[in-house]
């Protein structure tokens, strides 16, 4: 008789990983976690941006997250894995795509309307991915920066007639999360001079014409006002005045006000003897 002993092997159940995920996606790195599910505990890996023919490529790695650095933001990523389970054998590679956050922008062309002595607006153009802007004015000679917040990409900035002719400088920054990280630079300074109040108010009367008599008048023009102005004539008729003093107050649309006093005249009570 003889005997013999022989084996029949078979490869090891290498099995494909599950539940591969990017986390703390940021905008330069991103986390890349699987379940545990090789025989060794060991996988291999590779990254590429979409599109790209070459692969990054980490093998006989032991563990299951990996976190990549030095990514390009705003960019799309494909991410591969395979278990590695000894003796050449390798499961199927599993995919997972993810996109990194993009950089927030500069604000640009910022520009200042409808300036008065007391207000003007500034703007700028929207910036992609942004939640926030954080916009700063200085007003030489008087303050130090300020900053202050929007949604908007435009403000309006108030409270400017205590600095007649002082130059005012302005600029932006957008945030574009939460959390106050991703933040562009600050774009360039722009600036406007604060006009002073200059309205002014002009008067021509005529006296009346006999003494007691209430056809005496006024006219009144206004220059040097922004925007609408109004006038107070303190009930008086402009067209049917007696003698008297009267006084006239212009206020236009920026709050600028202006006064003057006007004295209609009449002839003497001149009595027949």
């Amino acid at each position: 008789t003889a005997s013999a002993t022989y084996v029949i092997n078979e490869p090891p159940n290498c099995l494909d990983p599950t539940n591969v995920t990017a986390s703390n996606i940021g905008l330069t790195s991103a986390t890349m976690s699987w379940d545990a599910v090789s025989v060794t505990g060991k996988y291999d890996f590779r990254y590429r941006e979409v599109g790209s023919s070459t692969w990054n490529t980490i093998t006989n790695f032991l563990g299951t997250s990996y976190t990549l650095n030095g990514l390009s933001d705003g960019t799309d990523y494909e991410f591969e894995v395979r278990s590695m389970c000894g003796s050449g054998y390798y499961s199927s590679w599993v995919s997972a795509t993810f996109t990194t956050v993009l950089a927030c922008t500069t604000p640009t062309n910022l520009s200042s309307s409808s300036v008065t002595p007391s207000s003007a607006t500034i703007s700028w153009d929207a910036v992609t991915g942004a939640q926030y802007y954080i916009y700063s004015t200085r007003i030489i000679g008087a303050t130090g920066w300020v900053d202050d917040t929007t949604t908007s990409t435009s403000v309006s900035l108030t409270g400017l007639s205590s600095y007649p002719n002082a130059e005012l400088r302005y600029r932006v920054k957008a945030v574009c999360d939460a959390a106050g990280t991703n933040s562009s630079a600050y774009s360039g300074t722009e600036n406007f001079m604060i006009p002073a109040c200059g309205l002014s108010i002009s008067v021509t009367t005529t006296d009346a014409t006999t003494y007691g008599a209430s056809d005496g008048s006024v006219s009144i023009s206004v220059s040097g006002g922004f925007g609408a102005v109004t006038l107070d004539l303190n009930n008086a008729d402009t067209t049917a005045l007696s003698a008297g003093t009267y006084t006239v107050t212009a206020t236009d649309g920026s709050g600028c006000t202006a006064s003057a006093t006007y004295v209609i005249n009449e002839p003497p009570n001149c009595l027949d003897p």
